[in-house]
């Protein structure tokens, strides 16, 4: 996977729940209507431009560490700092995003993976032992403290167009 890939995908499903677990209890930034579908329209335009600015953005081996530091901790908070480069606010701004679009994206995935987690739980509920099901049950309401229900709903709207998504990205 690309490290630019990583901007944006390394907070998908899993890590996501996993990684932001970290954070405490805090809630995510709401999402407002068309949130979501604009998130849909531009992840891969904006993807594509910002795999293009990698060599420039590694060009200290900062990428390279970031990647490194995640791998060994799961911490990503070294991550949003790359959101504050002129070249990355100038690809956000081109697709009509601010400064908020950090926040926004981890609500949107961390909203997907509690509803897929919830799904997953229910097609499983038969074959997960109950210590599983309590882990797991204890990591989606920690999560599910994070999103507020209307942007869930949002989430839960385009949760099919979302995985779709995501699932074409990892190719």
């Amino acid at each position: 996977m690309k490290v630019i890939k990583l901007l944006f995908t390394v907070l998908a499903l899993g890590v996501t729940l996993q990684a932001s677990a970290q954070s405490g209890g805090e809630q995510y930034t709401a999402l407002a209507p068309g949130d979501v579908d604009k998130f849909l329209e531009t992840f891969k335009p904006m993807t594509d431009d910002l795999e293009a600015l990698e060599d420039k953005l590694n060009e200290n081996g900062e990428l390279d560490e970031m990647k490194a530091a995640y791998s060994e901790t799961g911490d990503m908070s070294e991550w949003q700092e790359l959101y504050d480069k002129p070249e990355v606010k100038a690809i956000l701004d081109k697709y009509g995003w601010d400064e908020q679009y950090y926040e926004k994206m981890r609500t949107i995935i961390t909203g997907f993976g509690v509803i897929h987690l919830e799904k997953e739980m229910e097609e499983q509920a038969d074959e997960i032992e109950a210590e599983e099901k309590a882990t797991r049950q204890r990591l989606l309401n920690e999560q599910r403290e994070k999103v507020d229900d209307a942007s869930l709903s949002m989430i839960e709207a385009r949760a099919n167009d979302l995985l779709l998504l995501f699932e074409a990205d990892q190719e």
